[in-house]
């Protein structure tokens, strides 16, 4: 399965495994008409996706808020317990290097 459409060209930017057995997968869509988008695809189990696809506005905005939330103090903690950066998970995207 290439993920690509009639139409469409798309470019692996990010794989990103999640918890709960989820990965999203990011990639960076160029159609035929020339316009070109954010793909946004969430995996979840087998065989259930979500896919978005952003425009730049909105991925700025979307990349915004969810930085601002990963440095919150309480972010990803249970009760306000706040994360030990000492015993984070390590670094769970992997990038596909572009094929130039």
């Amino acid at each position: 399965m290439s993920g690509e459409e009639a139409g469409e060209h798309a470019e692996e930017l990010a794989r990103i495994d999640a918890p709960y057995r989820r990965e999203v997968l990011l990639q960076s869509v160029r159609f035929e008409s020339g316009m070109s988008l954010l793909r946004v695809r969430i995996r979840e189990g087998r065989a259930r996706f979500t896919i978005l696809d952003i425009d730049r506005d909105t991925a700025r905005a979307w990349g915004s808020a969810m930085l601002a939330w990963a440095e919150r103090p309480d972010a990803g903690s249970v009760e306000g317990d706040a994360e030990d950066p000492s015993t984070s998970r390590p670094d769970r995207t992997s990038r596909t290097p572009s094929a130039s």
